[in-house]
């Protein structure tokens, strides 16, 4: 089994010839030693600078190698190593100012796993870890909808047109009810929380609770669609300007339903 592991946060002031002396010290420990002769792929070599590179016949002429030269450009490794209680392995290294490239090969996962933490302890080697992005993925979801809109007779007629193509393109549609406060109710939060998406329909009016409705969806980072007819100001700001911002014709919004089908999960 092959596992090539590679690191971008090690020191900058990392000595070289530290990191393979305890890397030595630590294999010689658990009872390893360097076999020179495993294969026509071993390689001890180091980049002094661009215009020279020196290649060592042993690891232990390697080691003193780096004792002389301790601060080269690159350092390009291949040993084999073999213990009387345990599975043999071996390693490559590769080593640049930015970048240290490890791999370990062996027929036993365990020691594979065990020698690649000796690594990274020796070179103090760490990835940072990804940033979670605070905008779900459509590609993630389920086809579950919390449709927000206005309760007039407007705003009901165009989310009954909306929640009818909705269902029929196979989502799960749930409504909040009409409220005027700006705290959204418990019962219509848990309808937010259970639902994946959530799809503001803005019509002209008073859309204060729709923002609400979805300022709480994006608190608790559900994906947001903004279905707005035109001409209507829709502040983003922290309603999310990142989502997907619709528009249709007053009167109208089957106008948008293309859109609208596009930005939600197929």
């Amino acid at each position: 089994m092959h596992d090539t592991r590679i690191y971008r946060v090690f020191p900058s002031n990392l000595s070289w010839p530290d990191t393979f002396h305890s890397l030595d010290y630590k294999l010689s420990e658990l009872g390893y030693t360097v076999e020179n002769k495993g294969c026509q792929s071993i390689r001890y070599n180091a980049t002094i600078d661009s215009t020279r590179r020196l290649s060592a016949s042993t690891w232990g002429e390697f080691l003193s190698l780096l004792d002389r030269y301790t601060n080269p450009e690159g350092i390009n490794v291949h040993s084999h190593w073999k213990c009387d209680k345990r599975e043999e392995f071996d390693i490559s290294i590769d080593v640049s100012h930015r970048e240290i490239e490890l791999a370990v090969n062996s027929l036993d996962p365990t020691v594979l796993e065990f020698v690649h933490r000796q690594l990274q302890e020796s070179f103090h080697a760490s990835n940072p870890a990804p940033e979670k992005s605070q905008i779900l993925s459509k590609w993630s979801l389920k086809k579950t909808i919390f449709l927000a809109h206005r309760f007039d007779v407007q705003g009901k007629a165009t989310a009954a047109a909306v929640q009818k193509f909705l269902s029929r393109c196979g989502f799960s549609v749930v409504e909040g009810e009409g409220y005027e406060a700006r705290m959204v109710p418990a019962k219509v939060a848990e309808r937010i929380e259970s639902q994946d998406i959530l799809v503001a329909l803005m019509t002209a009016g008073d859309i204060t609770w729709v923002s609400s409705e979805a300022a709480f969806a994006h608190g608790h980072r559900k994906y947001i669609v903004f279905l707005a007819e035109e001409g209507l100001e829709v502040k983003k700001g922290i309603l999310g300007a990142d989502y997907e911002h619709l528009t249709f014709p007053k009167g109208n919004v089957e106008k948008a339903f293309s859109d609208l089908l596009f930005a939600l999960p197929s």
